[in-house]
């Protein structure tokens, strides 16, 4: 089952505005477990999830995404970083 669509992205949350001020919805889904206040007495560091979660930004994926959807979601990408 596909339901997300991850992309390492540049100034993530401003392309995340971006896209949202566009029409297209987009998310922060997986935070690093290890990062949770219920793990807080830990020490250990996952550095590679911990970057990740700085970049890291879920795009449209779905059933009833038709094919202008996504070209749509192509062009405000591009657009945003000027491609």
């Amino acid at each position: 089952s596909y339901f997300t669509y991850v992309i390492k992205a540049k100034d993530r949350d401003s392309l995340a505005r971006h896209l949202l001020e566009n029409g297209i919805y987009s998310t922060l889904r997986y935070h690093p477990l290890h990062l949770n206040r219920i793990y807080r007495q830990t020490t250990i560091t996952l550095p590679v999830s911990e970057q990740l979660n700085q970049v890291a930004l879920s795009i449209p994926l779905h059933p009833a995404l038709t094919n202008e959807d996504v070209d749509q979601v192509i062009y405000q990408i591009k657009k945003f970083y000027s491609i």
